[in-house]
C-alpha cells in the first residue's frame, strides 16, 4: 500500500484501481537483491539510472519469472516483480480481484 501512497493522491487515485491476488508455484525460482548489492542512494528520488538498469536487465534476460527487490519506501519490506516476458509468467495464476483496500485516513493531511 506504502509503495501506491507514494505515487499517487486521493484525487489521483482511478476509482477502478483493484487489487489482485495470484499463486506462484512453488517450483518458480526467484532471483534476490538484497540491499548491500545495491548502488549507493539506490533508495533516493530521484530514482537512479542504475537500479532502472536492473530492473531491464531483469525483463530483458531469462534467468528468472521473478525478482524479489528491497522496497525504497518501506525499510525491511521487499517487492516481487515479475517478468511477463519469461516462459514461466503463464504457470503464474490470477485467483481473485477486488477493489484496492484504502483506507481514507491514508490520505488525510
Amino acid at each position: 500500500m506504502a509503495e501506491v501512497l507514494v505515487h499517487l493522491t486521493l484525487v489521483d487515485m482511478p476509482v477502478n484501481f483493484m487489487m489482485m491476488t495470484i499463486t506462484v508455484p512453488d517450483h518458480l525460482r526467484y532471483l534476490e537483491i538484497l540491499p548491500k548489492e545495491l548502488p549507493a542512494g539506490w533508495n533516493q528520488f530521484p530514482l537512479s539510472k542504475t537500479t532502472q538498469k536492473i530492473g531491464d536487465k531483469f525483463i530483458s534476460g531469462e534467468k528468472s519469472c521473478l525478482l524479489k527487490v528491497p522496497s525504497v519506501v518501506t525499510k525491511g519490506d521487499f517487492n516481487y516483480l515479475i517478468n511477463p516476458a519469461h516462459p514461466e509468467f503463464a504457470s503464474i495464476i490470477i485467483t481473485g480481484y477486488e477493489p484496492f483496500p484504502f483506507d481514507n485516513r491514508l490520505f488525510e493531511s
